[in-house]
């Protein structure tokens, strides 16, 4: 008989127990990476929003009026382009003032986090973290 060449059941068994042991690793720092990537990504939008706003304030003297608007209508309200990528964005404003939010509601998961924005000062605490646990951004005060 020729030798026969193959793969024993004892090696598969140890390449498999290698394999686990690799993506008990990888896994829990892949989802922190997404949660720090799409807090970073909501930080920018809000951001972007808020710019956007002040100069819609500084030319109609006020800034974009409606409560409960949705991405779409602020997008078009601004002459912006936010993106939700995975995101829920809400917009209010009143007399003077607005609240823009952005959450994440990663399906089957405690990570959740909801992000606000309003027309104070961007700053360490503007956008700030509204609801949830936020890896990286500061509690709403």
């Amino acid at each position: 008989m020729k030798n026969l060449k193959g793969f024993t059941l004892l090696e598969i068994i140890i390449v498999v127990i290698l394999l686990s042991i690799i993506a008990g690793f990888a896994i829990p720092s892949y989802n922190k990476s997404m949660r720090r990537t799409h807090e970073q990504d909501a930080v920018v939008q809000l951001t972007a929003l808020h710019v956007a706003n002040e100069l819609y304030e500084a030319q109609a003297d006020q800034y974009l009026q409606g409560a409960g608007l949705s991405l779409t209508q602020v997008n078009n309200g601004l002459h912006i382009s936010i993106m939700a990528n995975e995101m829920t964005y809400s917009y209010t404003s009143g007399a003077g003032s607005y609240a823009a939010t952005s959450s994440w509601n990663e399906t089957g998961t405690s990570h959740d986090f909801t992000l606000r924005v309003n027309q104070t000062t961007i700053s360490s605490s503007n956008p700030c973290c509204s609801a949830g646990t936020c890896p990286t951004v500061a509690n709403c005060s």
